[in-house]
């Protein structure tokens, strides 16, 4: 066992690593009759006590420990009983507090992957649409979520402080696939926005972009993506990177304009909602978009919209979600490759007026 100021392997808490270790030995036949203590557990795994009790919490909850007699004591339950049976096996609780039929494609389509892919392997799986409940009906809904599929690790999503206060009362691994939350026991799934940016970069310098405008709404929009680049963002590929932000859309065209004095000839926005409402704002306005201008969609999937200037989209691919998930479970699954792909868009303007809905 490594030391407990080691880095965690896996993604997995110094914990929950204990306990995988000692489930693994009760499985194989080593563990019988009473269980260690948690000091002397934390002597074996060299760790903390209160990390050693985290552990045989772990062990509780998945079924492999009971309480014994009046002292509480821990025994380690019988070699017939299914759970100490079979294989290791995970079993994962996906939740949503945003209905599905709301969710983007590419997170539907990542759960349902991984839904194909656990089960292949023997792992035990559960999506809940828990999109209709709210406030403290969605914490008690998420807690017994978890009680009634006893659940191993639980994917959000995305991170929704409710639903993470239900997830929380448990020693249930908890990760979100998208959103950000301050929860000390949360791990964050979502790939870091400059690695999609990095990427965008490059292909638009292969492409003979030399200056690129990245136009942001300042407020909540931006501190779920990271921090903002840095001024040499994408130097090393021989593009410039302005940057320009707009506390409202009447000040999008300032800073739009601001970014075209510079001789841009690509605009980057963070969804394609951005992309929708910036464009109807400039057809409100007259405002003249340069020919040859190109605009990119860096968030979630492209809609198919057509006229001029040319939208093209750079997305993340199911499967680099389906195994960031995996790794996160401690799934074996091949290494990333092409984690983004790159779209060439139709063009916005004919059609605009049917996007704006006027």
């Amino acid at each position: 066992m490594q030391a407990e100021q080691s880095p965690n392997f896996g993604r997995k808490t110094l914990s929950e690593q204990v306990a995988d270790s000692i489930a693994e030995q009760i499985r194989r036949g080593e563990w019988s009759g009473l269980a260690p203590s948690s000091r002397e557990i934390a002597i074996m795994h060299k760790v903390s006590l209160p990390t050693a009790q985290e552990a045989l919490a772990h062990l509780v909850f998945r079924k492999l420990l009971r309480e014994r007699g009046p002292k509480r004591r821990l025994e380690v339950m019988p070699a017939e009983h299914p759970e100490v049976a079979a294989a290791p096996r995970e079993a994962v609780l996906v939740l949503s507090a945003r209905s599905l039929g709301l969710l983007d494609i590419s997170t539907v389509l990542a759960v349902r992957q991984l839904e194909s892919r656990l089960q292949a392997l023997g792992h035990r799986y559960r999506l809940v649409d828990l999109g209709h409940l709210s406030g403290s009906a969605l914490r008690k809904a998420a807690y017994a979520e978890v009680v009634d599929f006893q659940a191993t690790h639980c994917l959000m999503t995305s991170a929704d402080s409710e639903l993470y206060a239900g997830l929380a009362r448990h020693p249930v691994a908890i990760a979100a696939l998208a959103g950000k939350l301050n929860a000390a026991r949360m791990v964050r799934l979502a790939r870091p926005f400059n690695d999609r940016l990095d990427f965008t970069l490059q292909r638009l310098a292969a492409l003979g972009h030399q200056r690129v405008l990245l136009l942001r709404r300042s407020g909540s929009e931006w501190p779920d993506l990271g921090d903002a680049p840095s001024p040499k963002f994408g130097q090393h590929y021989g593009v410039s990177l302005q940057q320009q932000t707009y506390a409202q859309f009447s000040d999008f065209s300032q800073a739009l304009q601001v970014g075209l004095t510079r001789g841009v000839t690509a605009v980057l926005f963070v969804n394609m909602e951005a992309v929708i409402q910036g464009l109807v704002y400039c057809t409100d306005k007259r405002i003249q978009l340069p020919d040859g201008l190109s605009l990119v969609n860096l968030q979630g999937e492209l809609d198919t919209l057509q006229g001029s200037p040319a939208v093209v989209g750079v997305a993340l691919r199911p499967e680099a979600k389906t195994f960031s998930i995996l790794r996160w479970v401690g799934v074996e699954c091949a290494p990333e490759e092409n984690s983004y792909y790159w779209k060439e868009g139709d063009t916005l303007g004919s059609r605009l007026g049917v996007a704006a809905g006027v």
